[in-house]
């Protein structure tokens, strides 16, 4: 996106359309003046717009699965391990409704130590459940836009 407003305004006019005060930029800055100076007749950089590469879509931008989770083997490992995590607590949730359900079907009153207890048990996996399924998403996709993050 930034290259094209900059190709359709001329390659040169990097230095008043980016305001880089920050001794963090000097870098780029540096980066730039070179490429203004000597880069211009390297054949790899885009003359016009036709040069330049379709845009990608936003799902494809911030895909972070193929750009990193899956060459990452830290990343890998732990989306196993949620992989492994989520039928576990799925099942865990369902058996403690299970005992709530029978506890309380079998005469135990339903503010006994038992049925409470497999409820509250219960809730706690579902929510881990739930947690867990939201943090596996990070490892895919999470759409954000710069200027929301505070």
């Amino acid at each position: 996106m930034q290259e094209s407003e900059l190709l359709a305004e001329g390659v040169s006019s990097w230095q008043k359309n980016y305001y880089m005060p920050g001794t963090s930029d000097t870098g780029v800055a540096a980066w730039r003046s070179w490429l203004t100076k000597y880069g211009a007749a390297m054949p790899l950089l885009p003359k016009t717009l036709d040069d330049l590469p379709p845009l990608m879509d936003r799902r494809e931008t911030l895909d972070r699965y193929h750009q990193h989770t899956k060459h990452c083997p830290d990343c890998m490992k732990a989306l196993k391990r949620i992989d492994t995590a989520l039928p576990v607590t799925w099942a865990a949730t369902a058996a403690a409704i299970l005992v709530a359900g029978v506890s309380a079907a079998s005469g135990t009153p339903l503010l006994s130590a038992n049925v409470g207890g497999a409820v509250a048990a219960a809730a706690v996996l579902a929510l881990m459940h739930r947690g867990l399924k939201q943090f596996r998403q990070l490892f895919f996709f999470t759409d954000y836009v710069h200027a929301d993050v505070a």
